[in-house]
């Protein structure tokens, strides 16, 4: 059954849904996450400013079994389907 983005806001177990937002030289790319997200994680592998590659992980709930999915460009944003106190959706910026 699919909740609503109030129902998953207020989601009890306190595990979000949400998208990666991934940009790079070549444009723009939105992932839905429709698994809960458990815990999440940056890095950056860089020879240089321009060569940069950020790597966001996150840890996804998969039927019971916990799996790591990275994402790569050079800017990644998780945008989580919860707001902050001031209304805008919780998001995480990796650059």
């Amino acid at each position: 059954m699919n909740k609503t983005l109030l129902e998953k806001q207020y989601d009890p177990t306190g595990k979000p849904t949400g998208r990666i937002l991934l940009i790079d030289r070549w444009g723009f790319k939105e992932i839905k996450i429709d698994q809960p997200i458990l815990s999440y994680t940056a890095s950056v592998g860089a020879m240089n400013d321009i060569d940069r590659e950020i790597t966001m992980s996150v840890l996804l709930d998969v039927d019971g079994e916990h799996k790591w999915i990275n994402y790569e460009a050079q800017q990644v944003w998780l945008v989580l389907d919860r707001f902050n106190e001031d209304g805008n959706p919780e998001a995480y910026f990796a650059s």
